[in-house]
């Protein structure tokens, strides 16, 4: 069964991309929440089923299952079946690929990401007008609560760019992804390089270079880390709502790689359809240093902040002083 068959007609609207595992309450609200996007009746959606891990994984997958057959509301629905688990890592780096050979572009949310109403104008007005832009490798849906992150008051836009992607309900276009290669053949080089981790522990997080370390020699079951390292290494920046669009209804220990954490993200109270962008995409110092504080770095006392800063990370800077 393929969707291309109504692609076309619908103003070329990105498809969306589904994940899910064995949480078929968390994936209900998914659905539900895209379903009251003014856009759903014109937006194709894939919904990738991962099999069980174990004989305790079935039950919920069957449920899984039986929400993802009869899920209505979209221009068309494709429901993806495994037999088998194949981890979340690879069910998502397949999928995505899949989607975007396909139609040039995605929007992908987990099985835990609730959008709100506005979500799919946001992520397709943003995937239209930054297609072209090479700086720009991805669009986020989230933004920390402004209890926890602040945006300066004379900060003119409704988005914002920074170098680590945010998965929690992304998009992206296939030339972007096709940077990506999963299987790390550079990492050897990047993991001996003293100044490229510095610089990715400065502009991306040290946090991001554990996850990144534990998927690559541990084989720990993740993918996100291996994408906001492709942004790293391609000078790449993600793109993300002053006001968040989505909420992650998975911080409640259900999940594969999350813990438990309140986040107090009121995220269905934004209503905007309209979005006021700068011209090219600029990491905001105050935005970047406000949103590294979310992951408990001060970036403003380290010494990475010295000359020894890389090229790159000081071109982005210049960029935001024009």
């Amino acid at each position: 069964m393929s969707i291309k068959r109504s692609y076309a007609q619908k103003g070329n609207l990105a498809p969306v991309a589904v994940f899910a595992f064995n949480r078929p309450d968390h994936l209900s609200k998914t659905l539900n929440a895209l379903k009251q996007n003014d856009l759903a009746t014109s937006t194709d959606i894939i919904i990738y089923c991962d099999g069980p891990k174990t004989e305790m994984d079935v039950d919920n997958i069957t449920a899984v299952h039986k929400i993802s057959d009869n899920t209505n509301g979209f221009n068309s629905v494709l429901v993806k079946k495994k037999q088998k688990n194949i981890g979340l890592a690879s069910s998502i780096i397949n999928g995505v690929t899949e989607i975007v050979e396909e139609f040039g572009k995605v929007i992908v949310a987990e099985d835990d990401i609730v959008m709100s109403c506005n979500a799919l104008k946001y992520y397709n007005d943003m995937l239209n007008r930054y297609e072209l832009n090479q700086e720009i490798f991805s669009i986020s849906g989230f933004s920390f609560p402004e209890t926890r992150m602040r945006i300066p008051k004379d900060y003119d836009y409704d988005v914002y760019a920074i170098p680590r992607m945010q998965c929690w309900g992304w998009a992206t276009w296939k030339d972007k992804w096709r940077k990506a290669d999963f299987s790390m053949p550079g990492y050897e080089h990047f993991d001996t390089s003293v100044s490229l981790k510095r610089s990715y522990g400065y502009e991306i997080g040290y946090d991001s270079l554990n996850t990144l370390n534990a998927c690559v020699k541990n084989n720990k079951d993740v993918w996100a880390c291996r994408w906001v390292y492709t942004h790293f290494i391609n000078n790449a920046l993600c793109l993300c709502p002053v006001k968040s669009l989505v909420e992650n209804i998975g911080l409640d220990g259900s999940g594969q790689n999350c813990g438990i954490e309140k986040m107090n993200n009121k995220t269905l109270t934004n209503t905007q359809t309209e979005w006021k962008c700068p011209p090219f995409g600029f990491v905001d110092h105050e935005i970047h240093k406000s949103f590294m504080s979310c992951f408990g770095q001060d970036i403003i006392s380290q010494n990475e902040k010295s000359a020894n800063t890389s090229s790159w990370l000081t071109s982005f800077f210049r960029r935001a002083a024009k």
